[in-house]
């Protein structure tokens, strides 16, 4: 008779071995270097999962199919803010009467567009 497996123990006691492994500053991906610093992975680790990351973003950067998605639902998402008269940039506040953002996400821009013009 086969065991049951117990996903819940099974996750406790990886998420127990990474951070054992992470207070160690050894790998927690392939668990035999040191960690690269400020990381909980090596340095050949972490540039394999970068490597993948980019490749992931790449794939569905040129997929026009995913970016017409991704388009349709900011629009969906800027109108629903707009009609509930909140701020299109945090969707937190409130916005300006006759603007779409609020004063601090206004302030922010400004700052920021301040910064790149110097």
């Amino acid at each position: 008779m086969a065991r049951k497996r117990n996903v819940v123990q099974e996750n406790q006691y990886a998420k127990e071995g990474y951070y054992l492994y992470k207070k160690l500053r050894i790998c927690v991906t392939c668990r035999r270097k040191y960690a690269y610093k400020n990381s909980a992975q090596c340095y050949e680790c972490r540039e394999k999962r970068t490597a993948k990351q980019r490749e992931k973003h790449n794939k569905l950067k040129v997929n026009s199919e995913y970016v017409e998605h991704r388009n349709k639902i900011a629009r969906v998402r800027r109108k629903m803010l707009i009609s509930n008269g909140l701020c299109t940039q945090c969707g937190k506040r409130n916005s300006r009467e006759g603007k779409k953002s609020c004063h601090a996400c206004s302030i922010k821009w400004h700052e920021y567009y301040i910064r790149g013009k110097t």
